[in-house]
């Protein structure tokens, strides 16, 4: 029982710590007098290649940071879109990731005895999602995927197996479906009475092939289609913010949010060594992180 005791305590006590970092960041980086997205970082994050090989000497390593390259290229069309929301509140997170260890300190049902986790992954790296927005009384998850049409992918890859393709499709939703499922069960860990919207952009997808995906309706109904990136205000107030109507909260509701939120900036802004490190929010942290990359 003493051991049961003093181990919630220490929760307690970096539990606090976490929601005070948390409420420094919000105060200090993610209020405005406008009405307009706040981005952090203030510029996507980059993957860089340093050198590109002559013709004919690209390797499965070349091939590799290409994909990379893409992925990162496909998010930045959806950290645009955000940026572009300039009549909504919001704070968006780009490249949302949480440890085993943060996940632990947010469920206080979590049971360590018997965990292997706990035992042989502590700090390593156990969700993710590319966007994770903060609105006033809701969050929305969004992971990004950077697929085509096969016809698309055809061009260029004439080679492309039909089938294959088809399975890379159903794959990739698949792992977004379980990453957002991932980020739900984190956030309601911290508050379960939150209102939360999860979604799968394909910004290189049309609509007009969407029978590719092979998804029930309900599915489809998740999926961000390129279509929706073009035109991305009218896609959120239907799928955002008229769902997420701001009716009038109660102050527990309020509190309850504002701990999540809280909660959600300190983790990312903490490393997996447990150190917070707000600056990242700053625009210097961008600057400094980009040369650091250019200089690798």
């Amino acid at each position: 029982f003493q051991h049961y005791y003093i181990t919630n305590n220490l929760r307690d006590l970096k539990m606090e710590e976490y929601l005070k970092n948390g409420k420094d960041i919000y105060d200090t980086y993610c209020t405005s007098t406008e009405t307009r997205p706040i981005m952090l970082p203030k510029a996507p994050q980059h993957t860089y290649i340093d050198v590109y090989p002559d013709e004919g000497e690209s390797g499965p390593s070349f091939k590799d940071d290409k994909k990379r390259q893409l992925d990162y290229e496909t998010e930045v069309v959806v950290y645009r879109a955000l940026e572009e929301l300039l009549d909504e509140d919001i704070n968006v997170l780009h490249s949302f990731e949480y440890t085993h260890r943060q996940y632990r300190l947010c469920d206080k049902s979590h049971v360590r005895k018997g965990c292997v986790a706990c035992r042989k992954t502590l700090n390593n790296r156990e969700g993710e999602c590319d966007f994770l927005i903060i609105g006033k009384n809701y969050f929305v998850i969004i992971e990004v995927k950077n697929m085509t049409s096969f016809s698309e992918a055809k061009q260029q890859n004439p080679g492309l197996d039909e089938q294959q393709h088809k399975l890379g499709l159903q794959g990739s939703y698949k792992k977004s479906e379980k990453q957002r499922e991932r980020m739900v069960k984190l956030i309601r860990s911290i508050e379960n009475s939150t209102n939360i919207s999860h979604f799968t952009a394909y910004p290189n997808f049309t609509k007009g092939s969407r029978a590719e995906l092979t998804l029930e309706s309900d599915q489809l109904s998740s999926v961000i289609f390129k279509e929706d990136t073009e035109d991305f205000a009218s896609w959120w107030k239907g799928n955002v913010t008229d769902f997420h109507t701001e009716e009038a909260l109660n102050c527990d509701f309020q509190a309850k949010h504002d701990k999540v939120r809280n909660m959600l900036l300190a983790i990312w802004c903490t490393d997996n060594k447990g150190h917070c490190d707000k600056s990242k929010c700053s625009l210097g942290w961008c600057i400094q992180d980009i040369d650091d990359k250019l200089r690798i």
